[in-house]
């Protein structure tokens, strides 16, 4: 019986932690939304398909005025996600204009001896690009608060 207590108060705990992460995504009415420390681009669909040296340099380029940005921020800001920080946003609710079950790159790279970088997509596991120019995903740029 103290088993099964354990087991129901450890899944309440994990379900509240969930739910804690979904309540604190907020659009901000710029164009972006805010989720713990860091702020999205909300428009995740603004960049079409692309390699990785081209979506770095387009995360890396947005500004205020693109994307439907009112935010002020500048080139240099926004830059590519961490896997890490990708997978932040499959555990919250979908605030995004644009659907997030396509492909989107991370700035981390792979650590499998083979290269490339590790794009994440909602409801799959880290899949590896062994060559960051060749295969096009899209662009999810991030930026701190």
């Amino acid at each position: 019986m103290k088993t099964r207590m354990a087991a129901i108060v450890g899944l309440a705990v994990v379900f509240s932690i969930m739910m804690v992460s979904v309540s604190q995504a907020v659009d901000n009415g710029n164009g972006t939304i805010t989720l713990g420390e860091l702020v999205w681009l909300k428009k995740a669909n603004c960049f079409s398909n692309m390699n990785w040296s081209s979506a770095y340099s387009a995360a890396t380029n947005l500004q205020n005025g693109a994307c439907g940005l009112t935010d002020g921020s500048t080139a240099g800001q926004w830059r590519l996600p961490t896997a890490d920080e990708l997978q932040t946003l499959f555990n919250a609710n979908d605030p995004f204009d644009g659907s997030l079950s396509n492909w989107f790159w991370s700035s981390t790279a792979c650590t499998l001896g083979i290269g490339g970088y590790y794009a994440l997509s909602p409801g799959t596991h880290r899949s590896v690009n062994a060559t960051p120019d060749s295969t096009g995903y899209y662009v999810l740029p991030v930026r701190a608060k």
